[in-house]
């Protein structure tokens, strides 16, 4: 006993712990376990059998212990009527909470079985309050199927906004309610005749409870009378009888004297309604204006005044019915509820008033009838817009009066709106059945339908693009999604979903590079465009304004920097505030940038060196503020990032000692010095090793230069062709940089530089073929080759070059060095239309206002004016593509003076053609 005692104590403390549960339900499987195999001890219970079922059912039920509370009705001393009707509660309660329809329907379904199983379990009572029970769960049962399960649909049809399948829905569920209500009510008044002359029921207070209970049977019952009355056919027998029904049944709660009994108002809205339904307008008005007394319900009073109106509407009184919806807004405005509330059913009266008018004119006037519903139409969308805090809720309910309908048939707006419906319809279903990624088809369809439709207007293509970027991102497919929002921020800045979208459109693309953990610029030119764009929309709009949002200006400068367009990635950096920790490294990029820009310049020499005086002054001021954030930070991390970005400011001005100074010594000399300024930085001795060996090649020490590099590659042979091909590379943007400049000093240079990078690549070419490098590391060595020849005035090494260039090309065909050496290939040996069609492949592939895209389409002008220069028709096409270049940017990348020199040849040629021609 003691032991049993002990164990039902321990259950009692852990049930108390609703956290707990598990570990309770676990004990009491024990007690029962235990117990079952105790002997019958002078056939004594124990304490846990001692346990009333329904106050442990109860306890349970409080604590929402309802796994433990389904285990005790499973169970023998569970099985009682109450515990188990507490499950049938459970399952309502739980319907009540449920987001979707089906969801809540199952839940309905499972509490009717459960109370038909409870109806057949207490058939044969063995006295009055067992029979009373039974009779309740019979009512219940008629209330959980008959209203419970009812209402939604029946909400819908009260207020206009009926799906195709509701009426049907509610028939069905309501002939199975009625059938038996009439069952339970025939025998409760059979039960009545019984019990009516029993002193002792009375007495005991049993006839009493029976008769209120009746009374509950027949409120409760004309409320399912009137719903299956709503759908019947109006000039049906079944529903002039359910409607008088229903109106007598609540007689006596209408009637009362005050609201003791709680339905007083119900009653009489019921009433009024089901005078509506049945046509006695004055008897519909007066119950109606009863049920609308100031001590009613603020619910019962708002429909009360809505079906005022509807009787207006039904009576084709659609003058007065205008009336009423203005005296509705007036009378329902004083009402404690919210705005929108009031709003929303104003504008379903209106509407609803607009498609009765319609098909009262229909017949003799088709063209207004259209009129009145393209009116009707536009009214739910306006309120739509009229209030976006509510626009899913909203449109979720409108829609519904046009599901089903052909989506090409709809108006923009309308169809929209049920593309909507279709998506969260979508979302939900994937939920339930837990798929991956929902089906949107339908919802694409329609989205897609919206945006091609030259009706659309601002606010369908805004729902529409919003909606199709989302569905991209759920199917994964995030650079559309990208395309989407950023087209949705990018035209309508002011809709209130358009940051969200810009940010939206960020991180779908930042999601394709956290998956696939790279970079955008590893992504491909493509690719940093779109972010480029993504970033520019977004900061643009709104980063003024937020600083978290401005801080994304360090980004987009990043991307413009991939993009080689300089001036504007300076712009961005430049953007980023002086307090954010990003302003370190913006800073660095932004002298960096300032130092490619000068070398790119055609200015004077006078003017360049002076910009680069001040340049150095500025990059020397970084550096000494680097050291002094890296000496103060205990941030390890950080402290090596700005020492890295102080570095690389060191290295730049050794560059422009060398490519804008002129000096090389000092060049040399502040190279050698760098390492030993940031000795933490790893890798920098060889990075500026190789600079050393570019000076040198630069100023026609072409042997040292060539002895340095290959000691480079014997300390570290792997990744030589890299190395090399790095090299080449820098030393073939030197080259493309001095082509441009009209100075006689750069001129000298240039031919100087040709014939060292001649020398250096005929060597580098032989020691790599010596070494017998593999075919896939032999490439840069080839291209090195194949850019010496292409300047070379020997012809056939010019096919050489063409010819290595076209296999090169075919390796790698965004490569910008093979395809602008193949277009100055055969533009050498006169192939002018193929090396036009190389020349236009180039600027379409380079980042648009790079400086390599203004050298490609300066080069490209210089070409058709050579081949074009017989034609006015190409002059001229010439002279106003320089013009489009010119509006694209006022300085035109640093080469304005040159695109200059074209359009006056241009002009001057024209001219000449214009002498001859006589005109």
């Amino acid at each position: 006993m003691a032991m049993s005692m002990e164990i039902f104590f321990s259950l009692q403390k852990i049930i108390m712990n609703k956290s707990a549960w598990i570990k309770a339900f676990s004990v009491a499987v024990l007690c029962v376990s235990f117990l079952s195999v105790q002997p019958a001890w002078g056939q004594r219970k124990s304490a846990y059998e001692k346990l009333d079922p329904a106050r442990l059912a109860q306890t349970l039920r409080a604590f929402g212990m309802n796994e433990l509370l389904a285990e005790l009705v499973r169970s023998d001393k569970g099985a009682d009527a109450k515990s188990a009707a507490l499950l049938v509660q459970v399952r309502i309660a739980a319907a009540a909470k449920a987001e979707d329809q089906a969801g809540r329907d199952k839940l309905l379904d499972e509490a009717i079985v459960m109370l038909d199983k409870l109806v057949k379990a207490t058939a044969d009572a063995a006295d009055d309050e067992a029979e009373l029970q039974h009779y309740r769960f019979m009512l219940d049962r008629i209330v959980v199927e008959g209203i419970t399960k009812t209402v939604p649909y029946i909400e819908r049809l009260s207020y206009f906004q009926a799906r195709p399948g509701d009426a049907v829905a509610v028939a069905k569920l309501t002939r199975s309610a009625v059938g038996l209500l009439d069952r339970l009510t025939a025998k409760l008044g059979m039960l009545h005749e019984e019990w009516a002359d029993d002193e002792g029921r009375m007495v005991t207070g049993v006839l009493w409870r029976m008769e209120a209970f009746i009374q509950e049977v027949r409120y409760r019952g004309a409320w399912i009378r009137m719903y299956r009355a709503m759908v019947l056919p109006a000039d049906s027998d079944e529903r002039a009888m359910l409607l008088q029904q229903a109106i007598t049944d609540v007689g006596d709660f209408a009637d009362a004297e005050d609201n003791s009994s709680g339905e007083k108002f119900d009653s009489l809205l019921l009433s009024g309604m089901c005078a509506r339904m049945f046509g006695e307008w004055r008897d519909a008005s007066g119950f109606l204006k009863r049920a609308a007394d100031k001590d009613a319900r603020t619910g019962i009073r708002l429909k009360a005044y809505f079906e005022t109106v509807v009787c207006f509407i039904d009576r084709k009184k659609f003058a007065e019915a205008q009336k009423a919806v203005g005296e509705f807004i007036k009378q329902a405005g004083l009402l404690p509820v919210q705005k929108v509330a009031v709003d929303r059913r104003a504008i379903l009266l209106k509407n609803r008033l607009l498609e009765v008018r319609a098909e009262a004119v229909k017949k003799e006037d088709p063209a207004k009838s259209a009129k009145l519903l393209e009116e009707s139409r536009k009214m739910l969308l306006d309120f739509v817009e009229k209030h976006p805090a509510y626009r899913e809720q909203i449109m979720e309910i409108i829609v519904g009066k046009y599901e089903g309908a052909d989506t090409k048939d709809l108006p923009p707006g309308i169809r929209v709106l049920v593309g909507v419906r279709e998506f969260t319809k979508a979302v939900r279903k994937a939920a339930g059945e837990k798929a991956k990624t929902p089906d949107f088809t339908e919802a694409e369809k329609i989205f897609a339908e919206v945006l091609a439709d030259k009706r659309s207007d601002d606010s369908g293509l805004v729902t529409a693009l919003w909606y199709m970027g989302h569905i991209r991102n759920m199917q994964r497919i995030n650079k559309e999604a990208a395309r989407y929002f950023s087209r949705l921020a990018e035209k309508f800045p002011k809709d209130s979903r358009a940051k969200d979208s810009a940010m939206n459109a960020v991180s779908s693309l930042r999601g394709i590079l956290t998956e696939k953990k790279t970079t955008a610029a590893a992504a491909g030119t493509e690719f940093v465009k779109q972010y480029a764009h993504c970033l520019e929309v977004l900061v643009n709009n709104w980063g003024e304004k937020d600083p978290k949002i401005r801080s994304y200006n360090y980004e987009l400068g990043i991307q413009y920097d991939t993009l080689k367009r300089n001036d504007d990635a300076i712009a961005a950096f430049n953007k980023v505030d002086p307090n954010s920790e990003l302003y370190l490294p913006s800073r660095s990029r932004i002298l960096s940038l300032q130092a490619e820009t000068l070398f790119d310049s055609t200015a004077p020499q006078e003017t360049r060196q002076r910009l680069a005086v001040n340049l150095i002054r500025d990059l020397r001021s970084y550096c000494r503020r680097a050291r002094k954030f890296a000496s103060e930070t205990a941030d390890k991390d950080r402290r090596m990032q700005v020492l890295g970005w102080g570095a690389r400011c060191d290295m730049v001005i050794a560059q422009i000692f060398k490519d804008v100074l002129n000096q090389p010594a000092q060049s040399v000399a502040h190279a050698e010095k760098v390492p030993r300024n940031w000795p933490e930085v790893t890798g920098l001795k060889r990075r500026s090793q190789e600079f050393i060996i570019r000076v040198l090649l630069e100023g026609g020490q072409t042997a040292d230069a060539i002895a340095k590099l290959l000691k480079l590659v014997e300390q570290n042979p792997k990744g030589a062709e890299r190395l090399i091909a790095k090299a080449i590379d820098q030393i073939h943007i030197r080259i493309l940089r001095l082509e441009f400049r009209r100075d006689e000093q750069s001129k000298k240079k240039l031919a100087d530089l040709r014939k060292a990078y001649r020398v250096f690549a005929e060597k580098l070419y032989k020691w790599a073929s010596q070494s017998k490098l593999p075919a896939e590391q032999m490439y840069g060595f080839e291209q090195a080759m194949a850019i010496a020849y292409a300047s070379s005035d020997n012809v056939e090494e010019v096919k050489k070059a063409r010819n290595l260039f076209e296999r090169l090309d075919k390796e790698k065909s965004s490569q910008v060095m093979n395809i602008l050496g193949l277009a100055r290939c055969l533009a050498r040996l006169g192939k002018n239309i193929e090396a036009m069609k190389q020349y236009d492949r180039l600027i379409n592939g380079l980042p648009r206002k790079s400086a390599q895209w203004w050298r490609a389409q300066l080069e490209r002008l210089q070409f058709a004016l050579r081949i074009y220069g017989h034609s006015d028709k190409g002059l001229e096409s010439i002279r106003l593509q320089v013009r489009v270049l010119r509006g694209t940017d006022s300085k035109m990348g640093e080469y304005r003076e040159l695109f200059d020199a074209i359009e006056n040849k241009a002009r001057e040629m024209l001219k000449t053609i214009g002498e001859k021609t006589g005109e």
